[in-house]
């Protein structure tokens, strides 16, 4: 079975590196450190742009119930991305594009939670976290 893949490119991301191995403080400042045991999991914080619901003239969501159509911003949907994740949550791994990386399996880190409108179906500024999987 083929992964989907997370295709709302307006964001802006940082990489969070996990916490390896076990380190101990000895006395006069000394570290040890031993080696990880377990692969890393880096976390990617998207900061979310430009995510809409589309409206039409009586301030209804356009797409209802229905499929939503790629002429109604396909990559910034407010919908469709709210049905990516329900269709994922925080177990179903997916596919993301990071602009360095290159495409990484990885999954939800935390539950979606979509700030108010600011105006037209246009979302306040909010977060995603994705957990990468190994």
């Amino acid at each position: 079975m083929s992964l989907e893949t997370f295709d709302f490119f307006y964001v802006n991301w940082s990489t969070v590196y996990p916490n390896e191995g076990t380190q101990i403080q000895y006395g006069n400042s000394y570290t040890f450190a031993s080696k990880p045991t377990s692969p890393s999991q880096r976390r990617f914080k998207l900061d979310m742009l430009g995510i809409q619901y589309f409206l039409d003239e009586n301030d209804e969501i356009l797409g209802g119930d229905a499929e939503i159509d790629a002429p109604f911003a396909y990559e910034r949907n407010a919908k469709r991305l709210e049905e990516f994740y329900l269709a994922h949550k925080q177990w179903k791994s997916f596919l993301f594009n990071h602009p360095v990386w290159g495409q990484l399996e990885v999954r939800f880190g935390k539950p979606l939670e979509l700030p108010k409108t600011v105006g037209n179906g246009v979302l306040g500024a909010f977060n995603i976290e994705l957990l990468e999987q190994p």
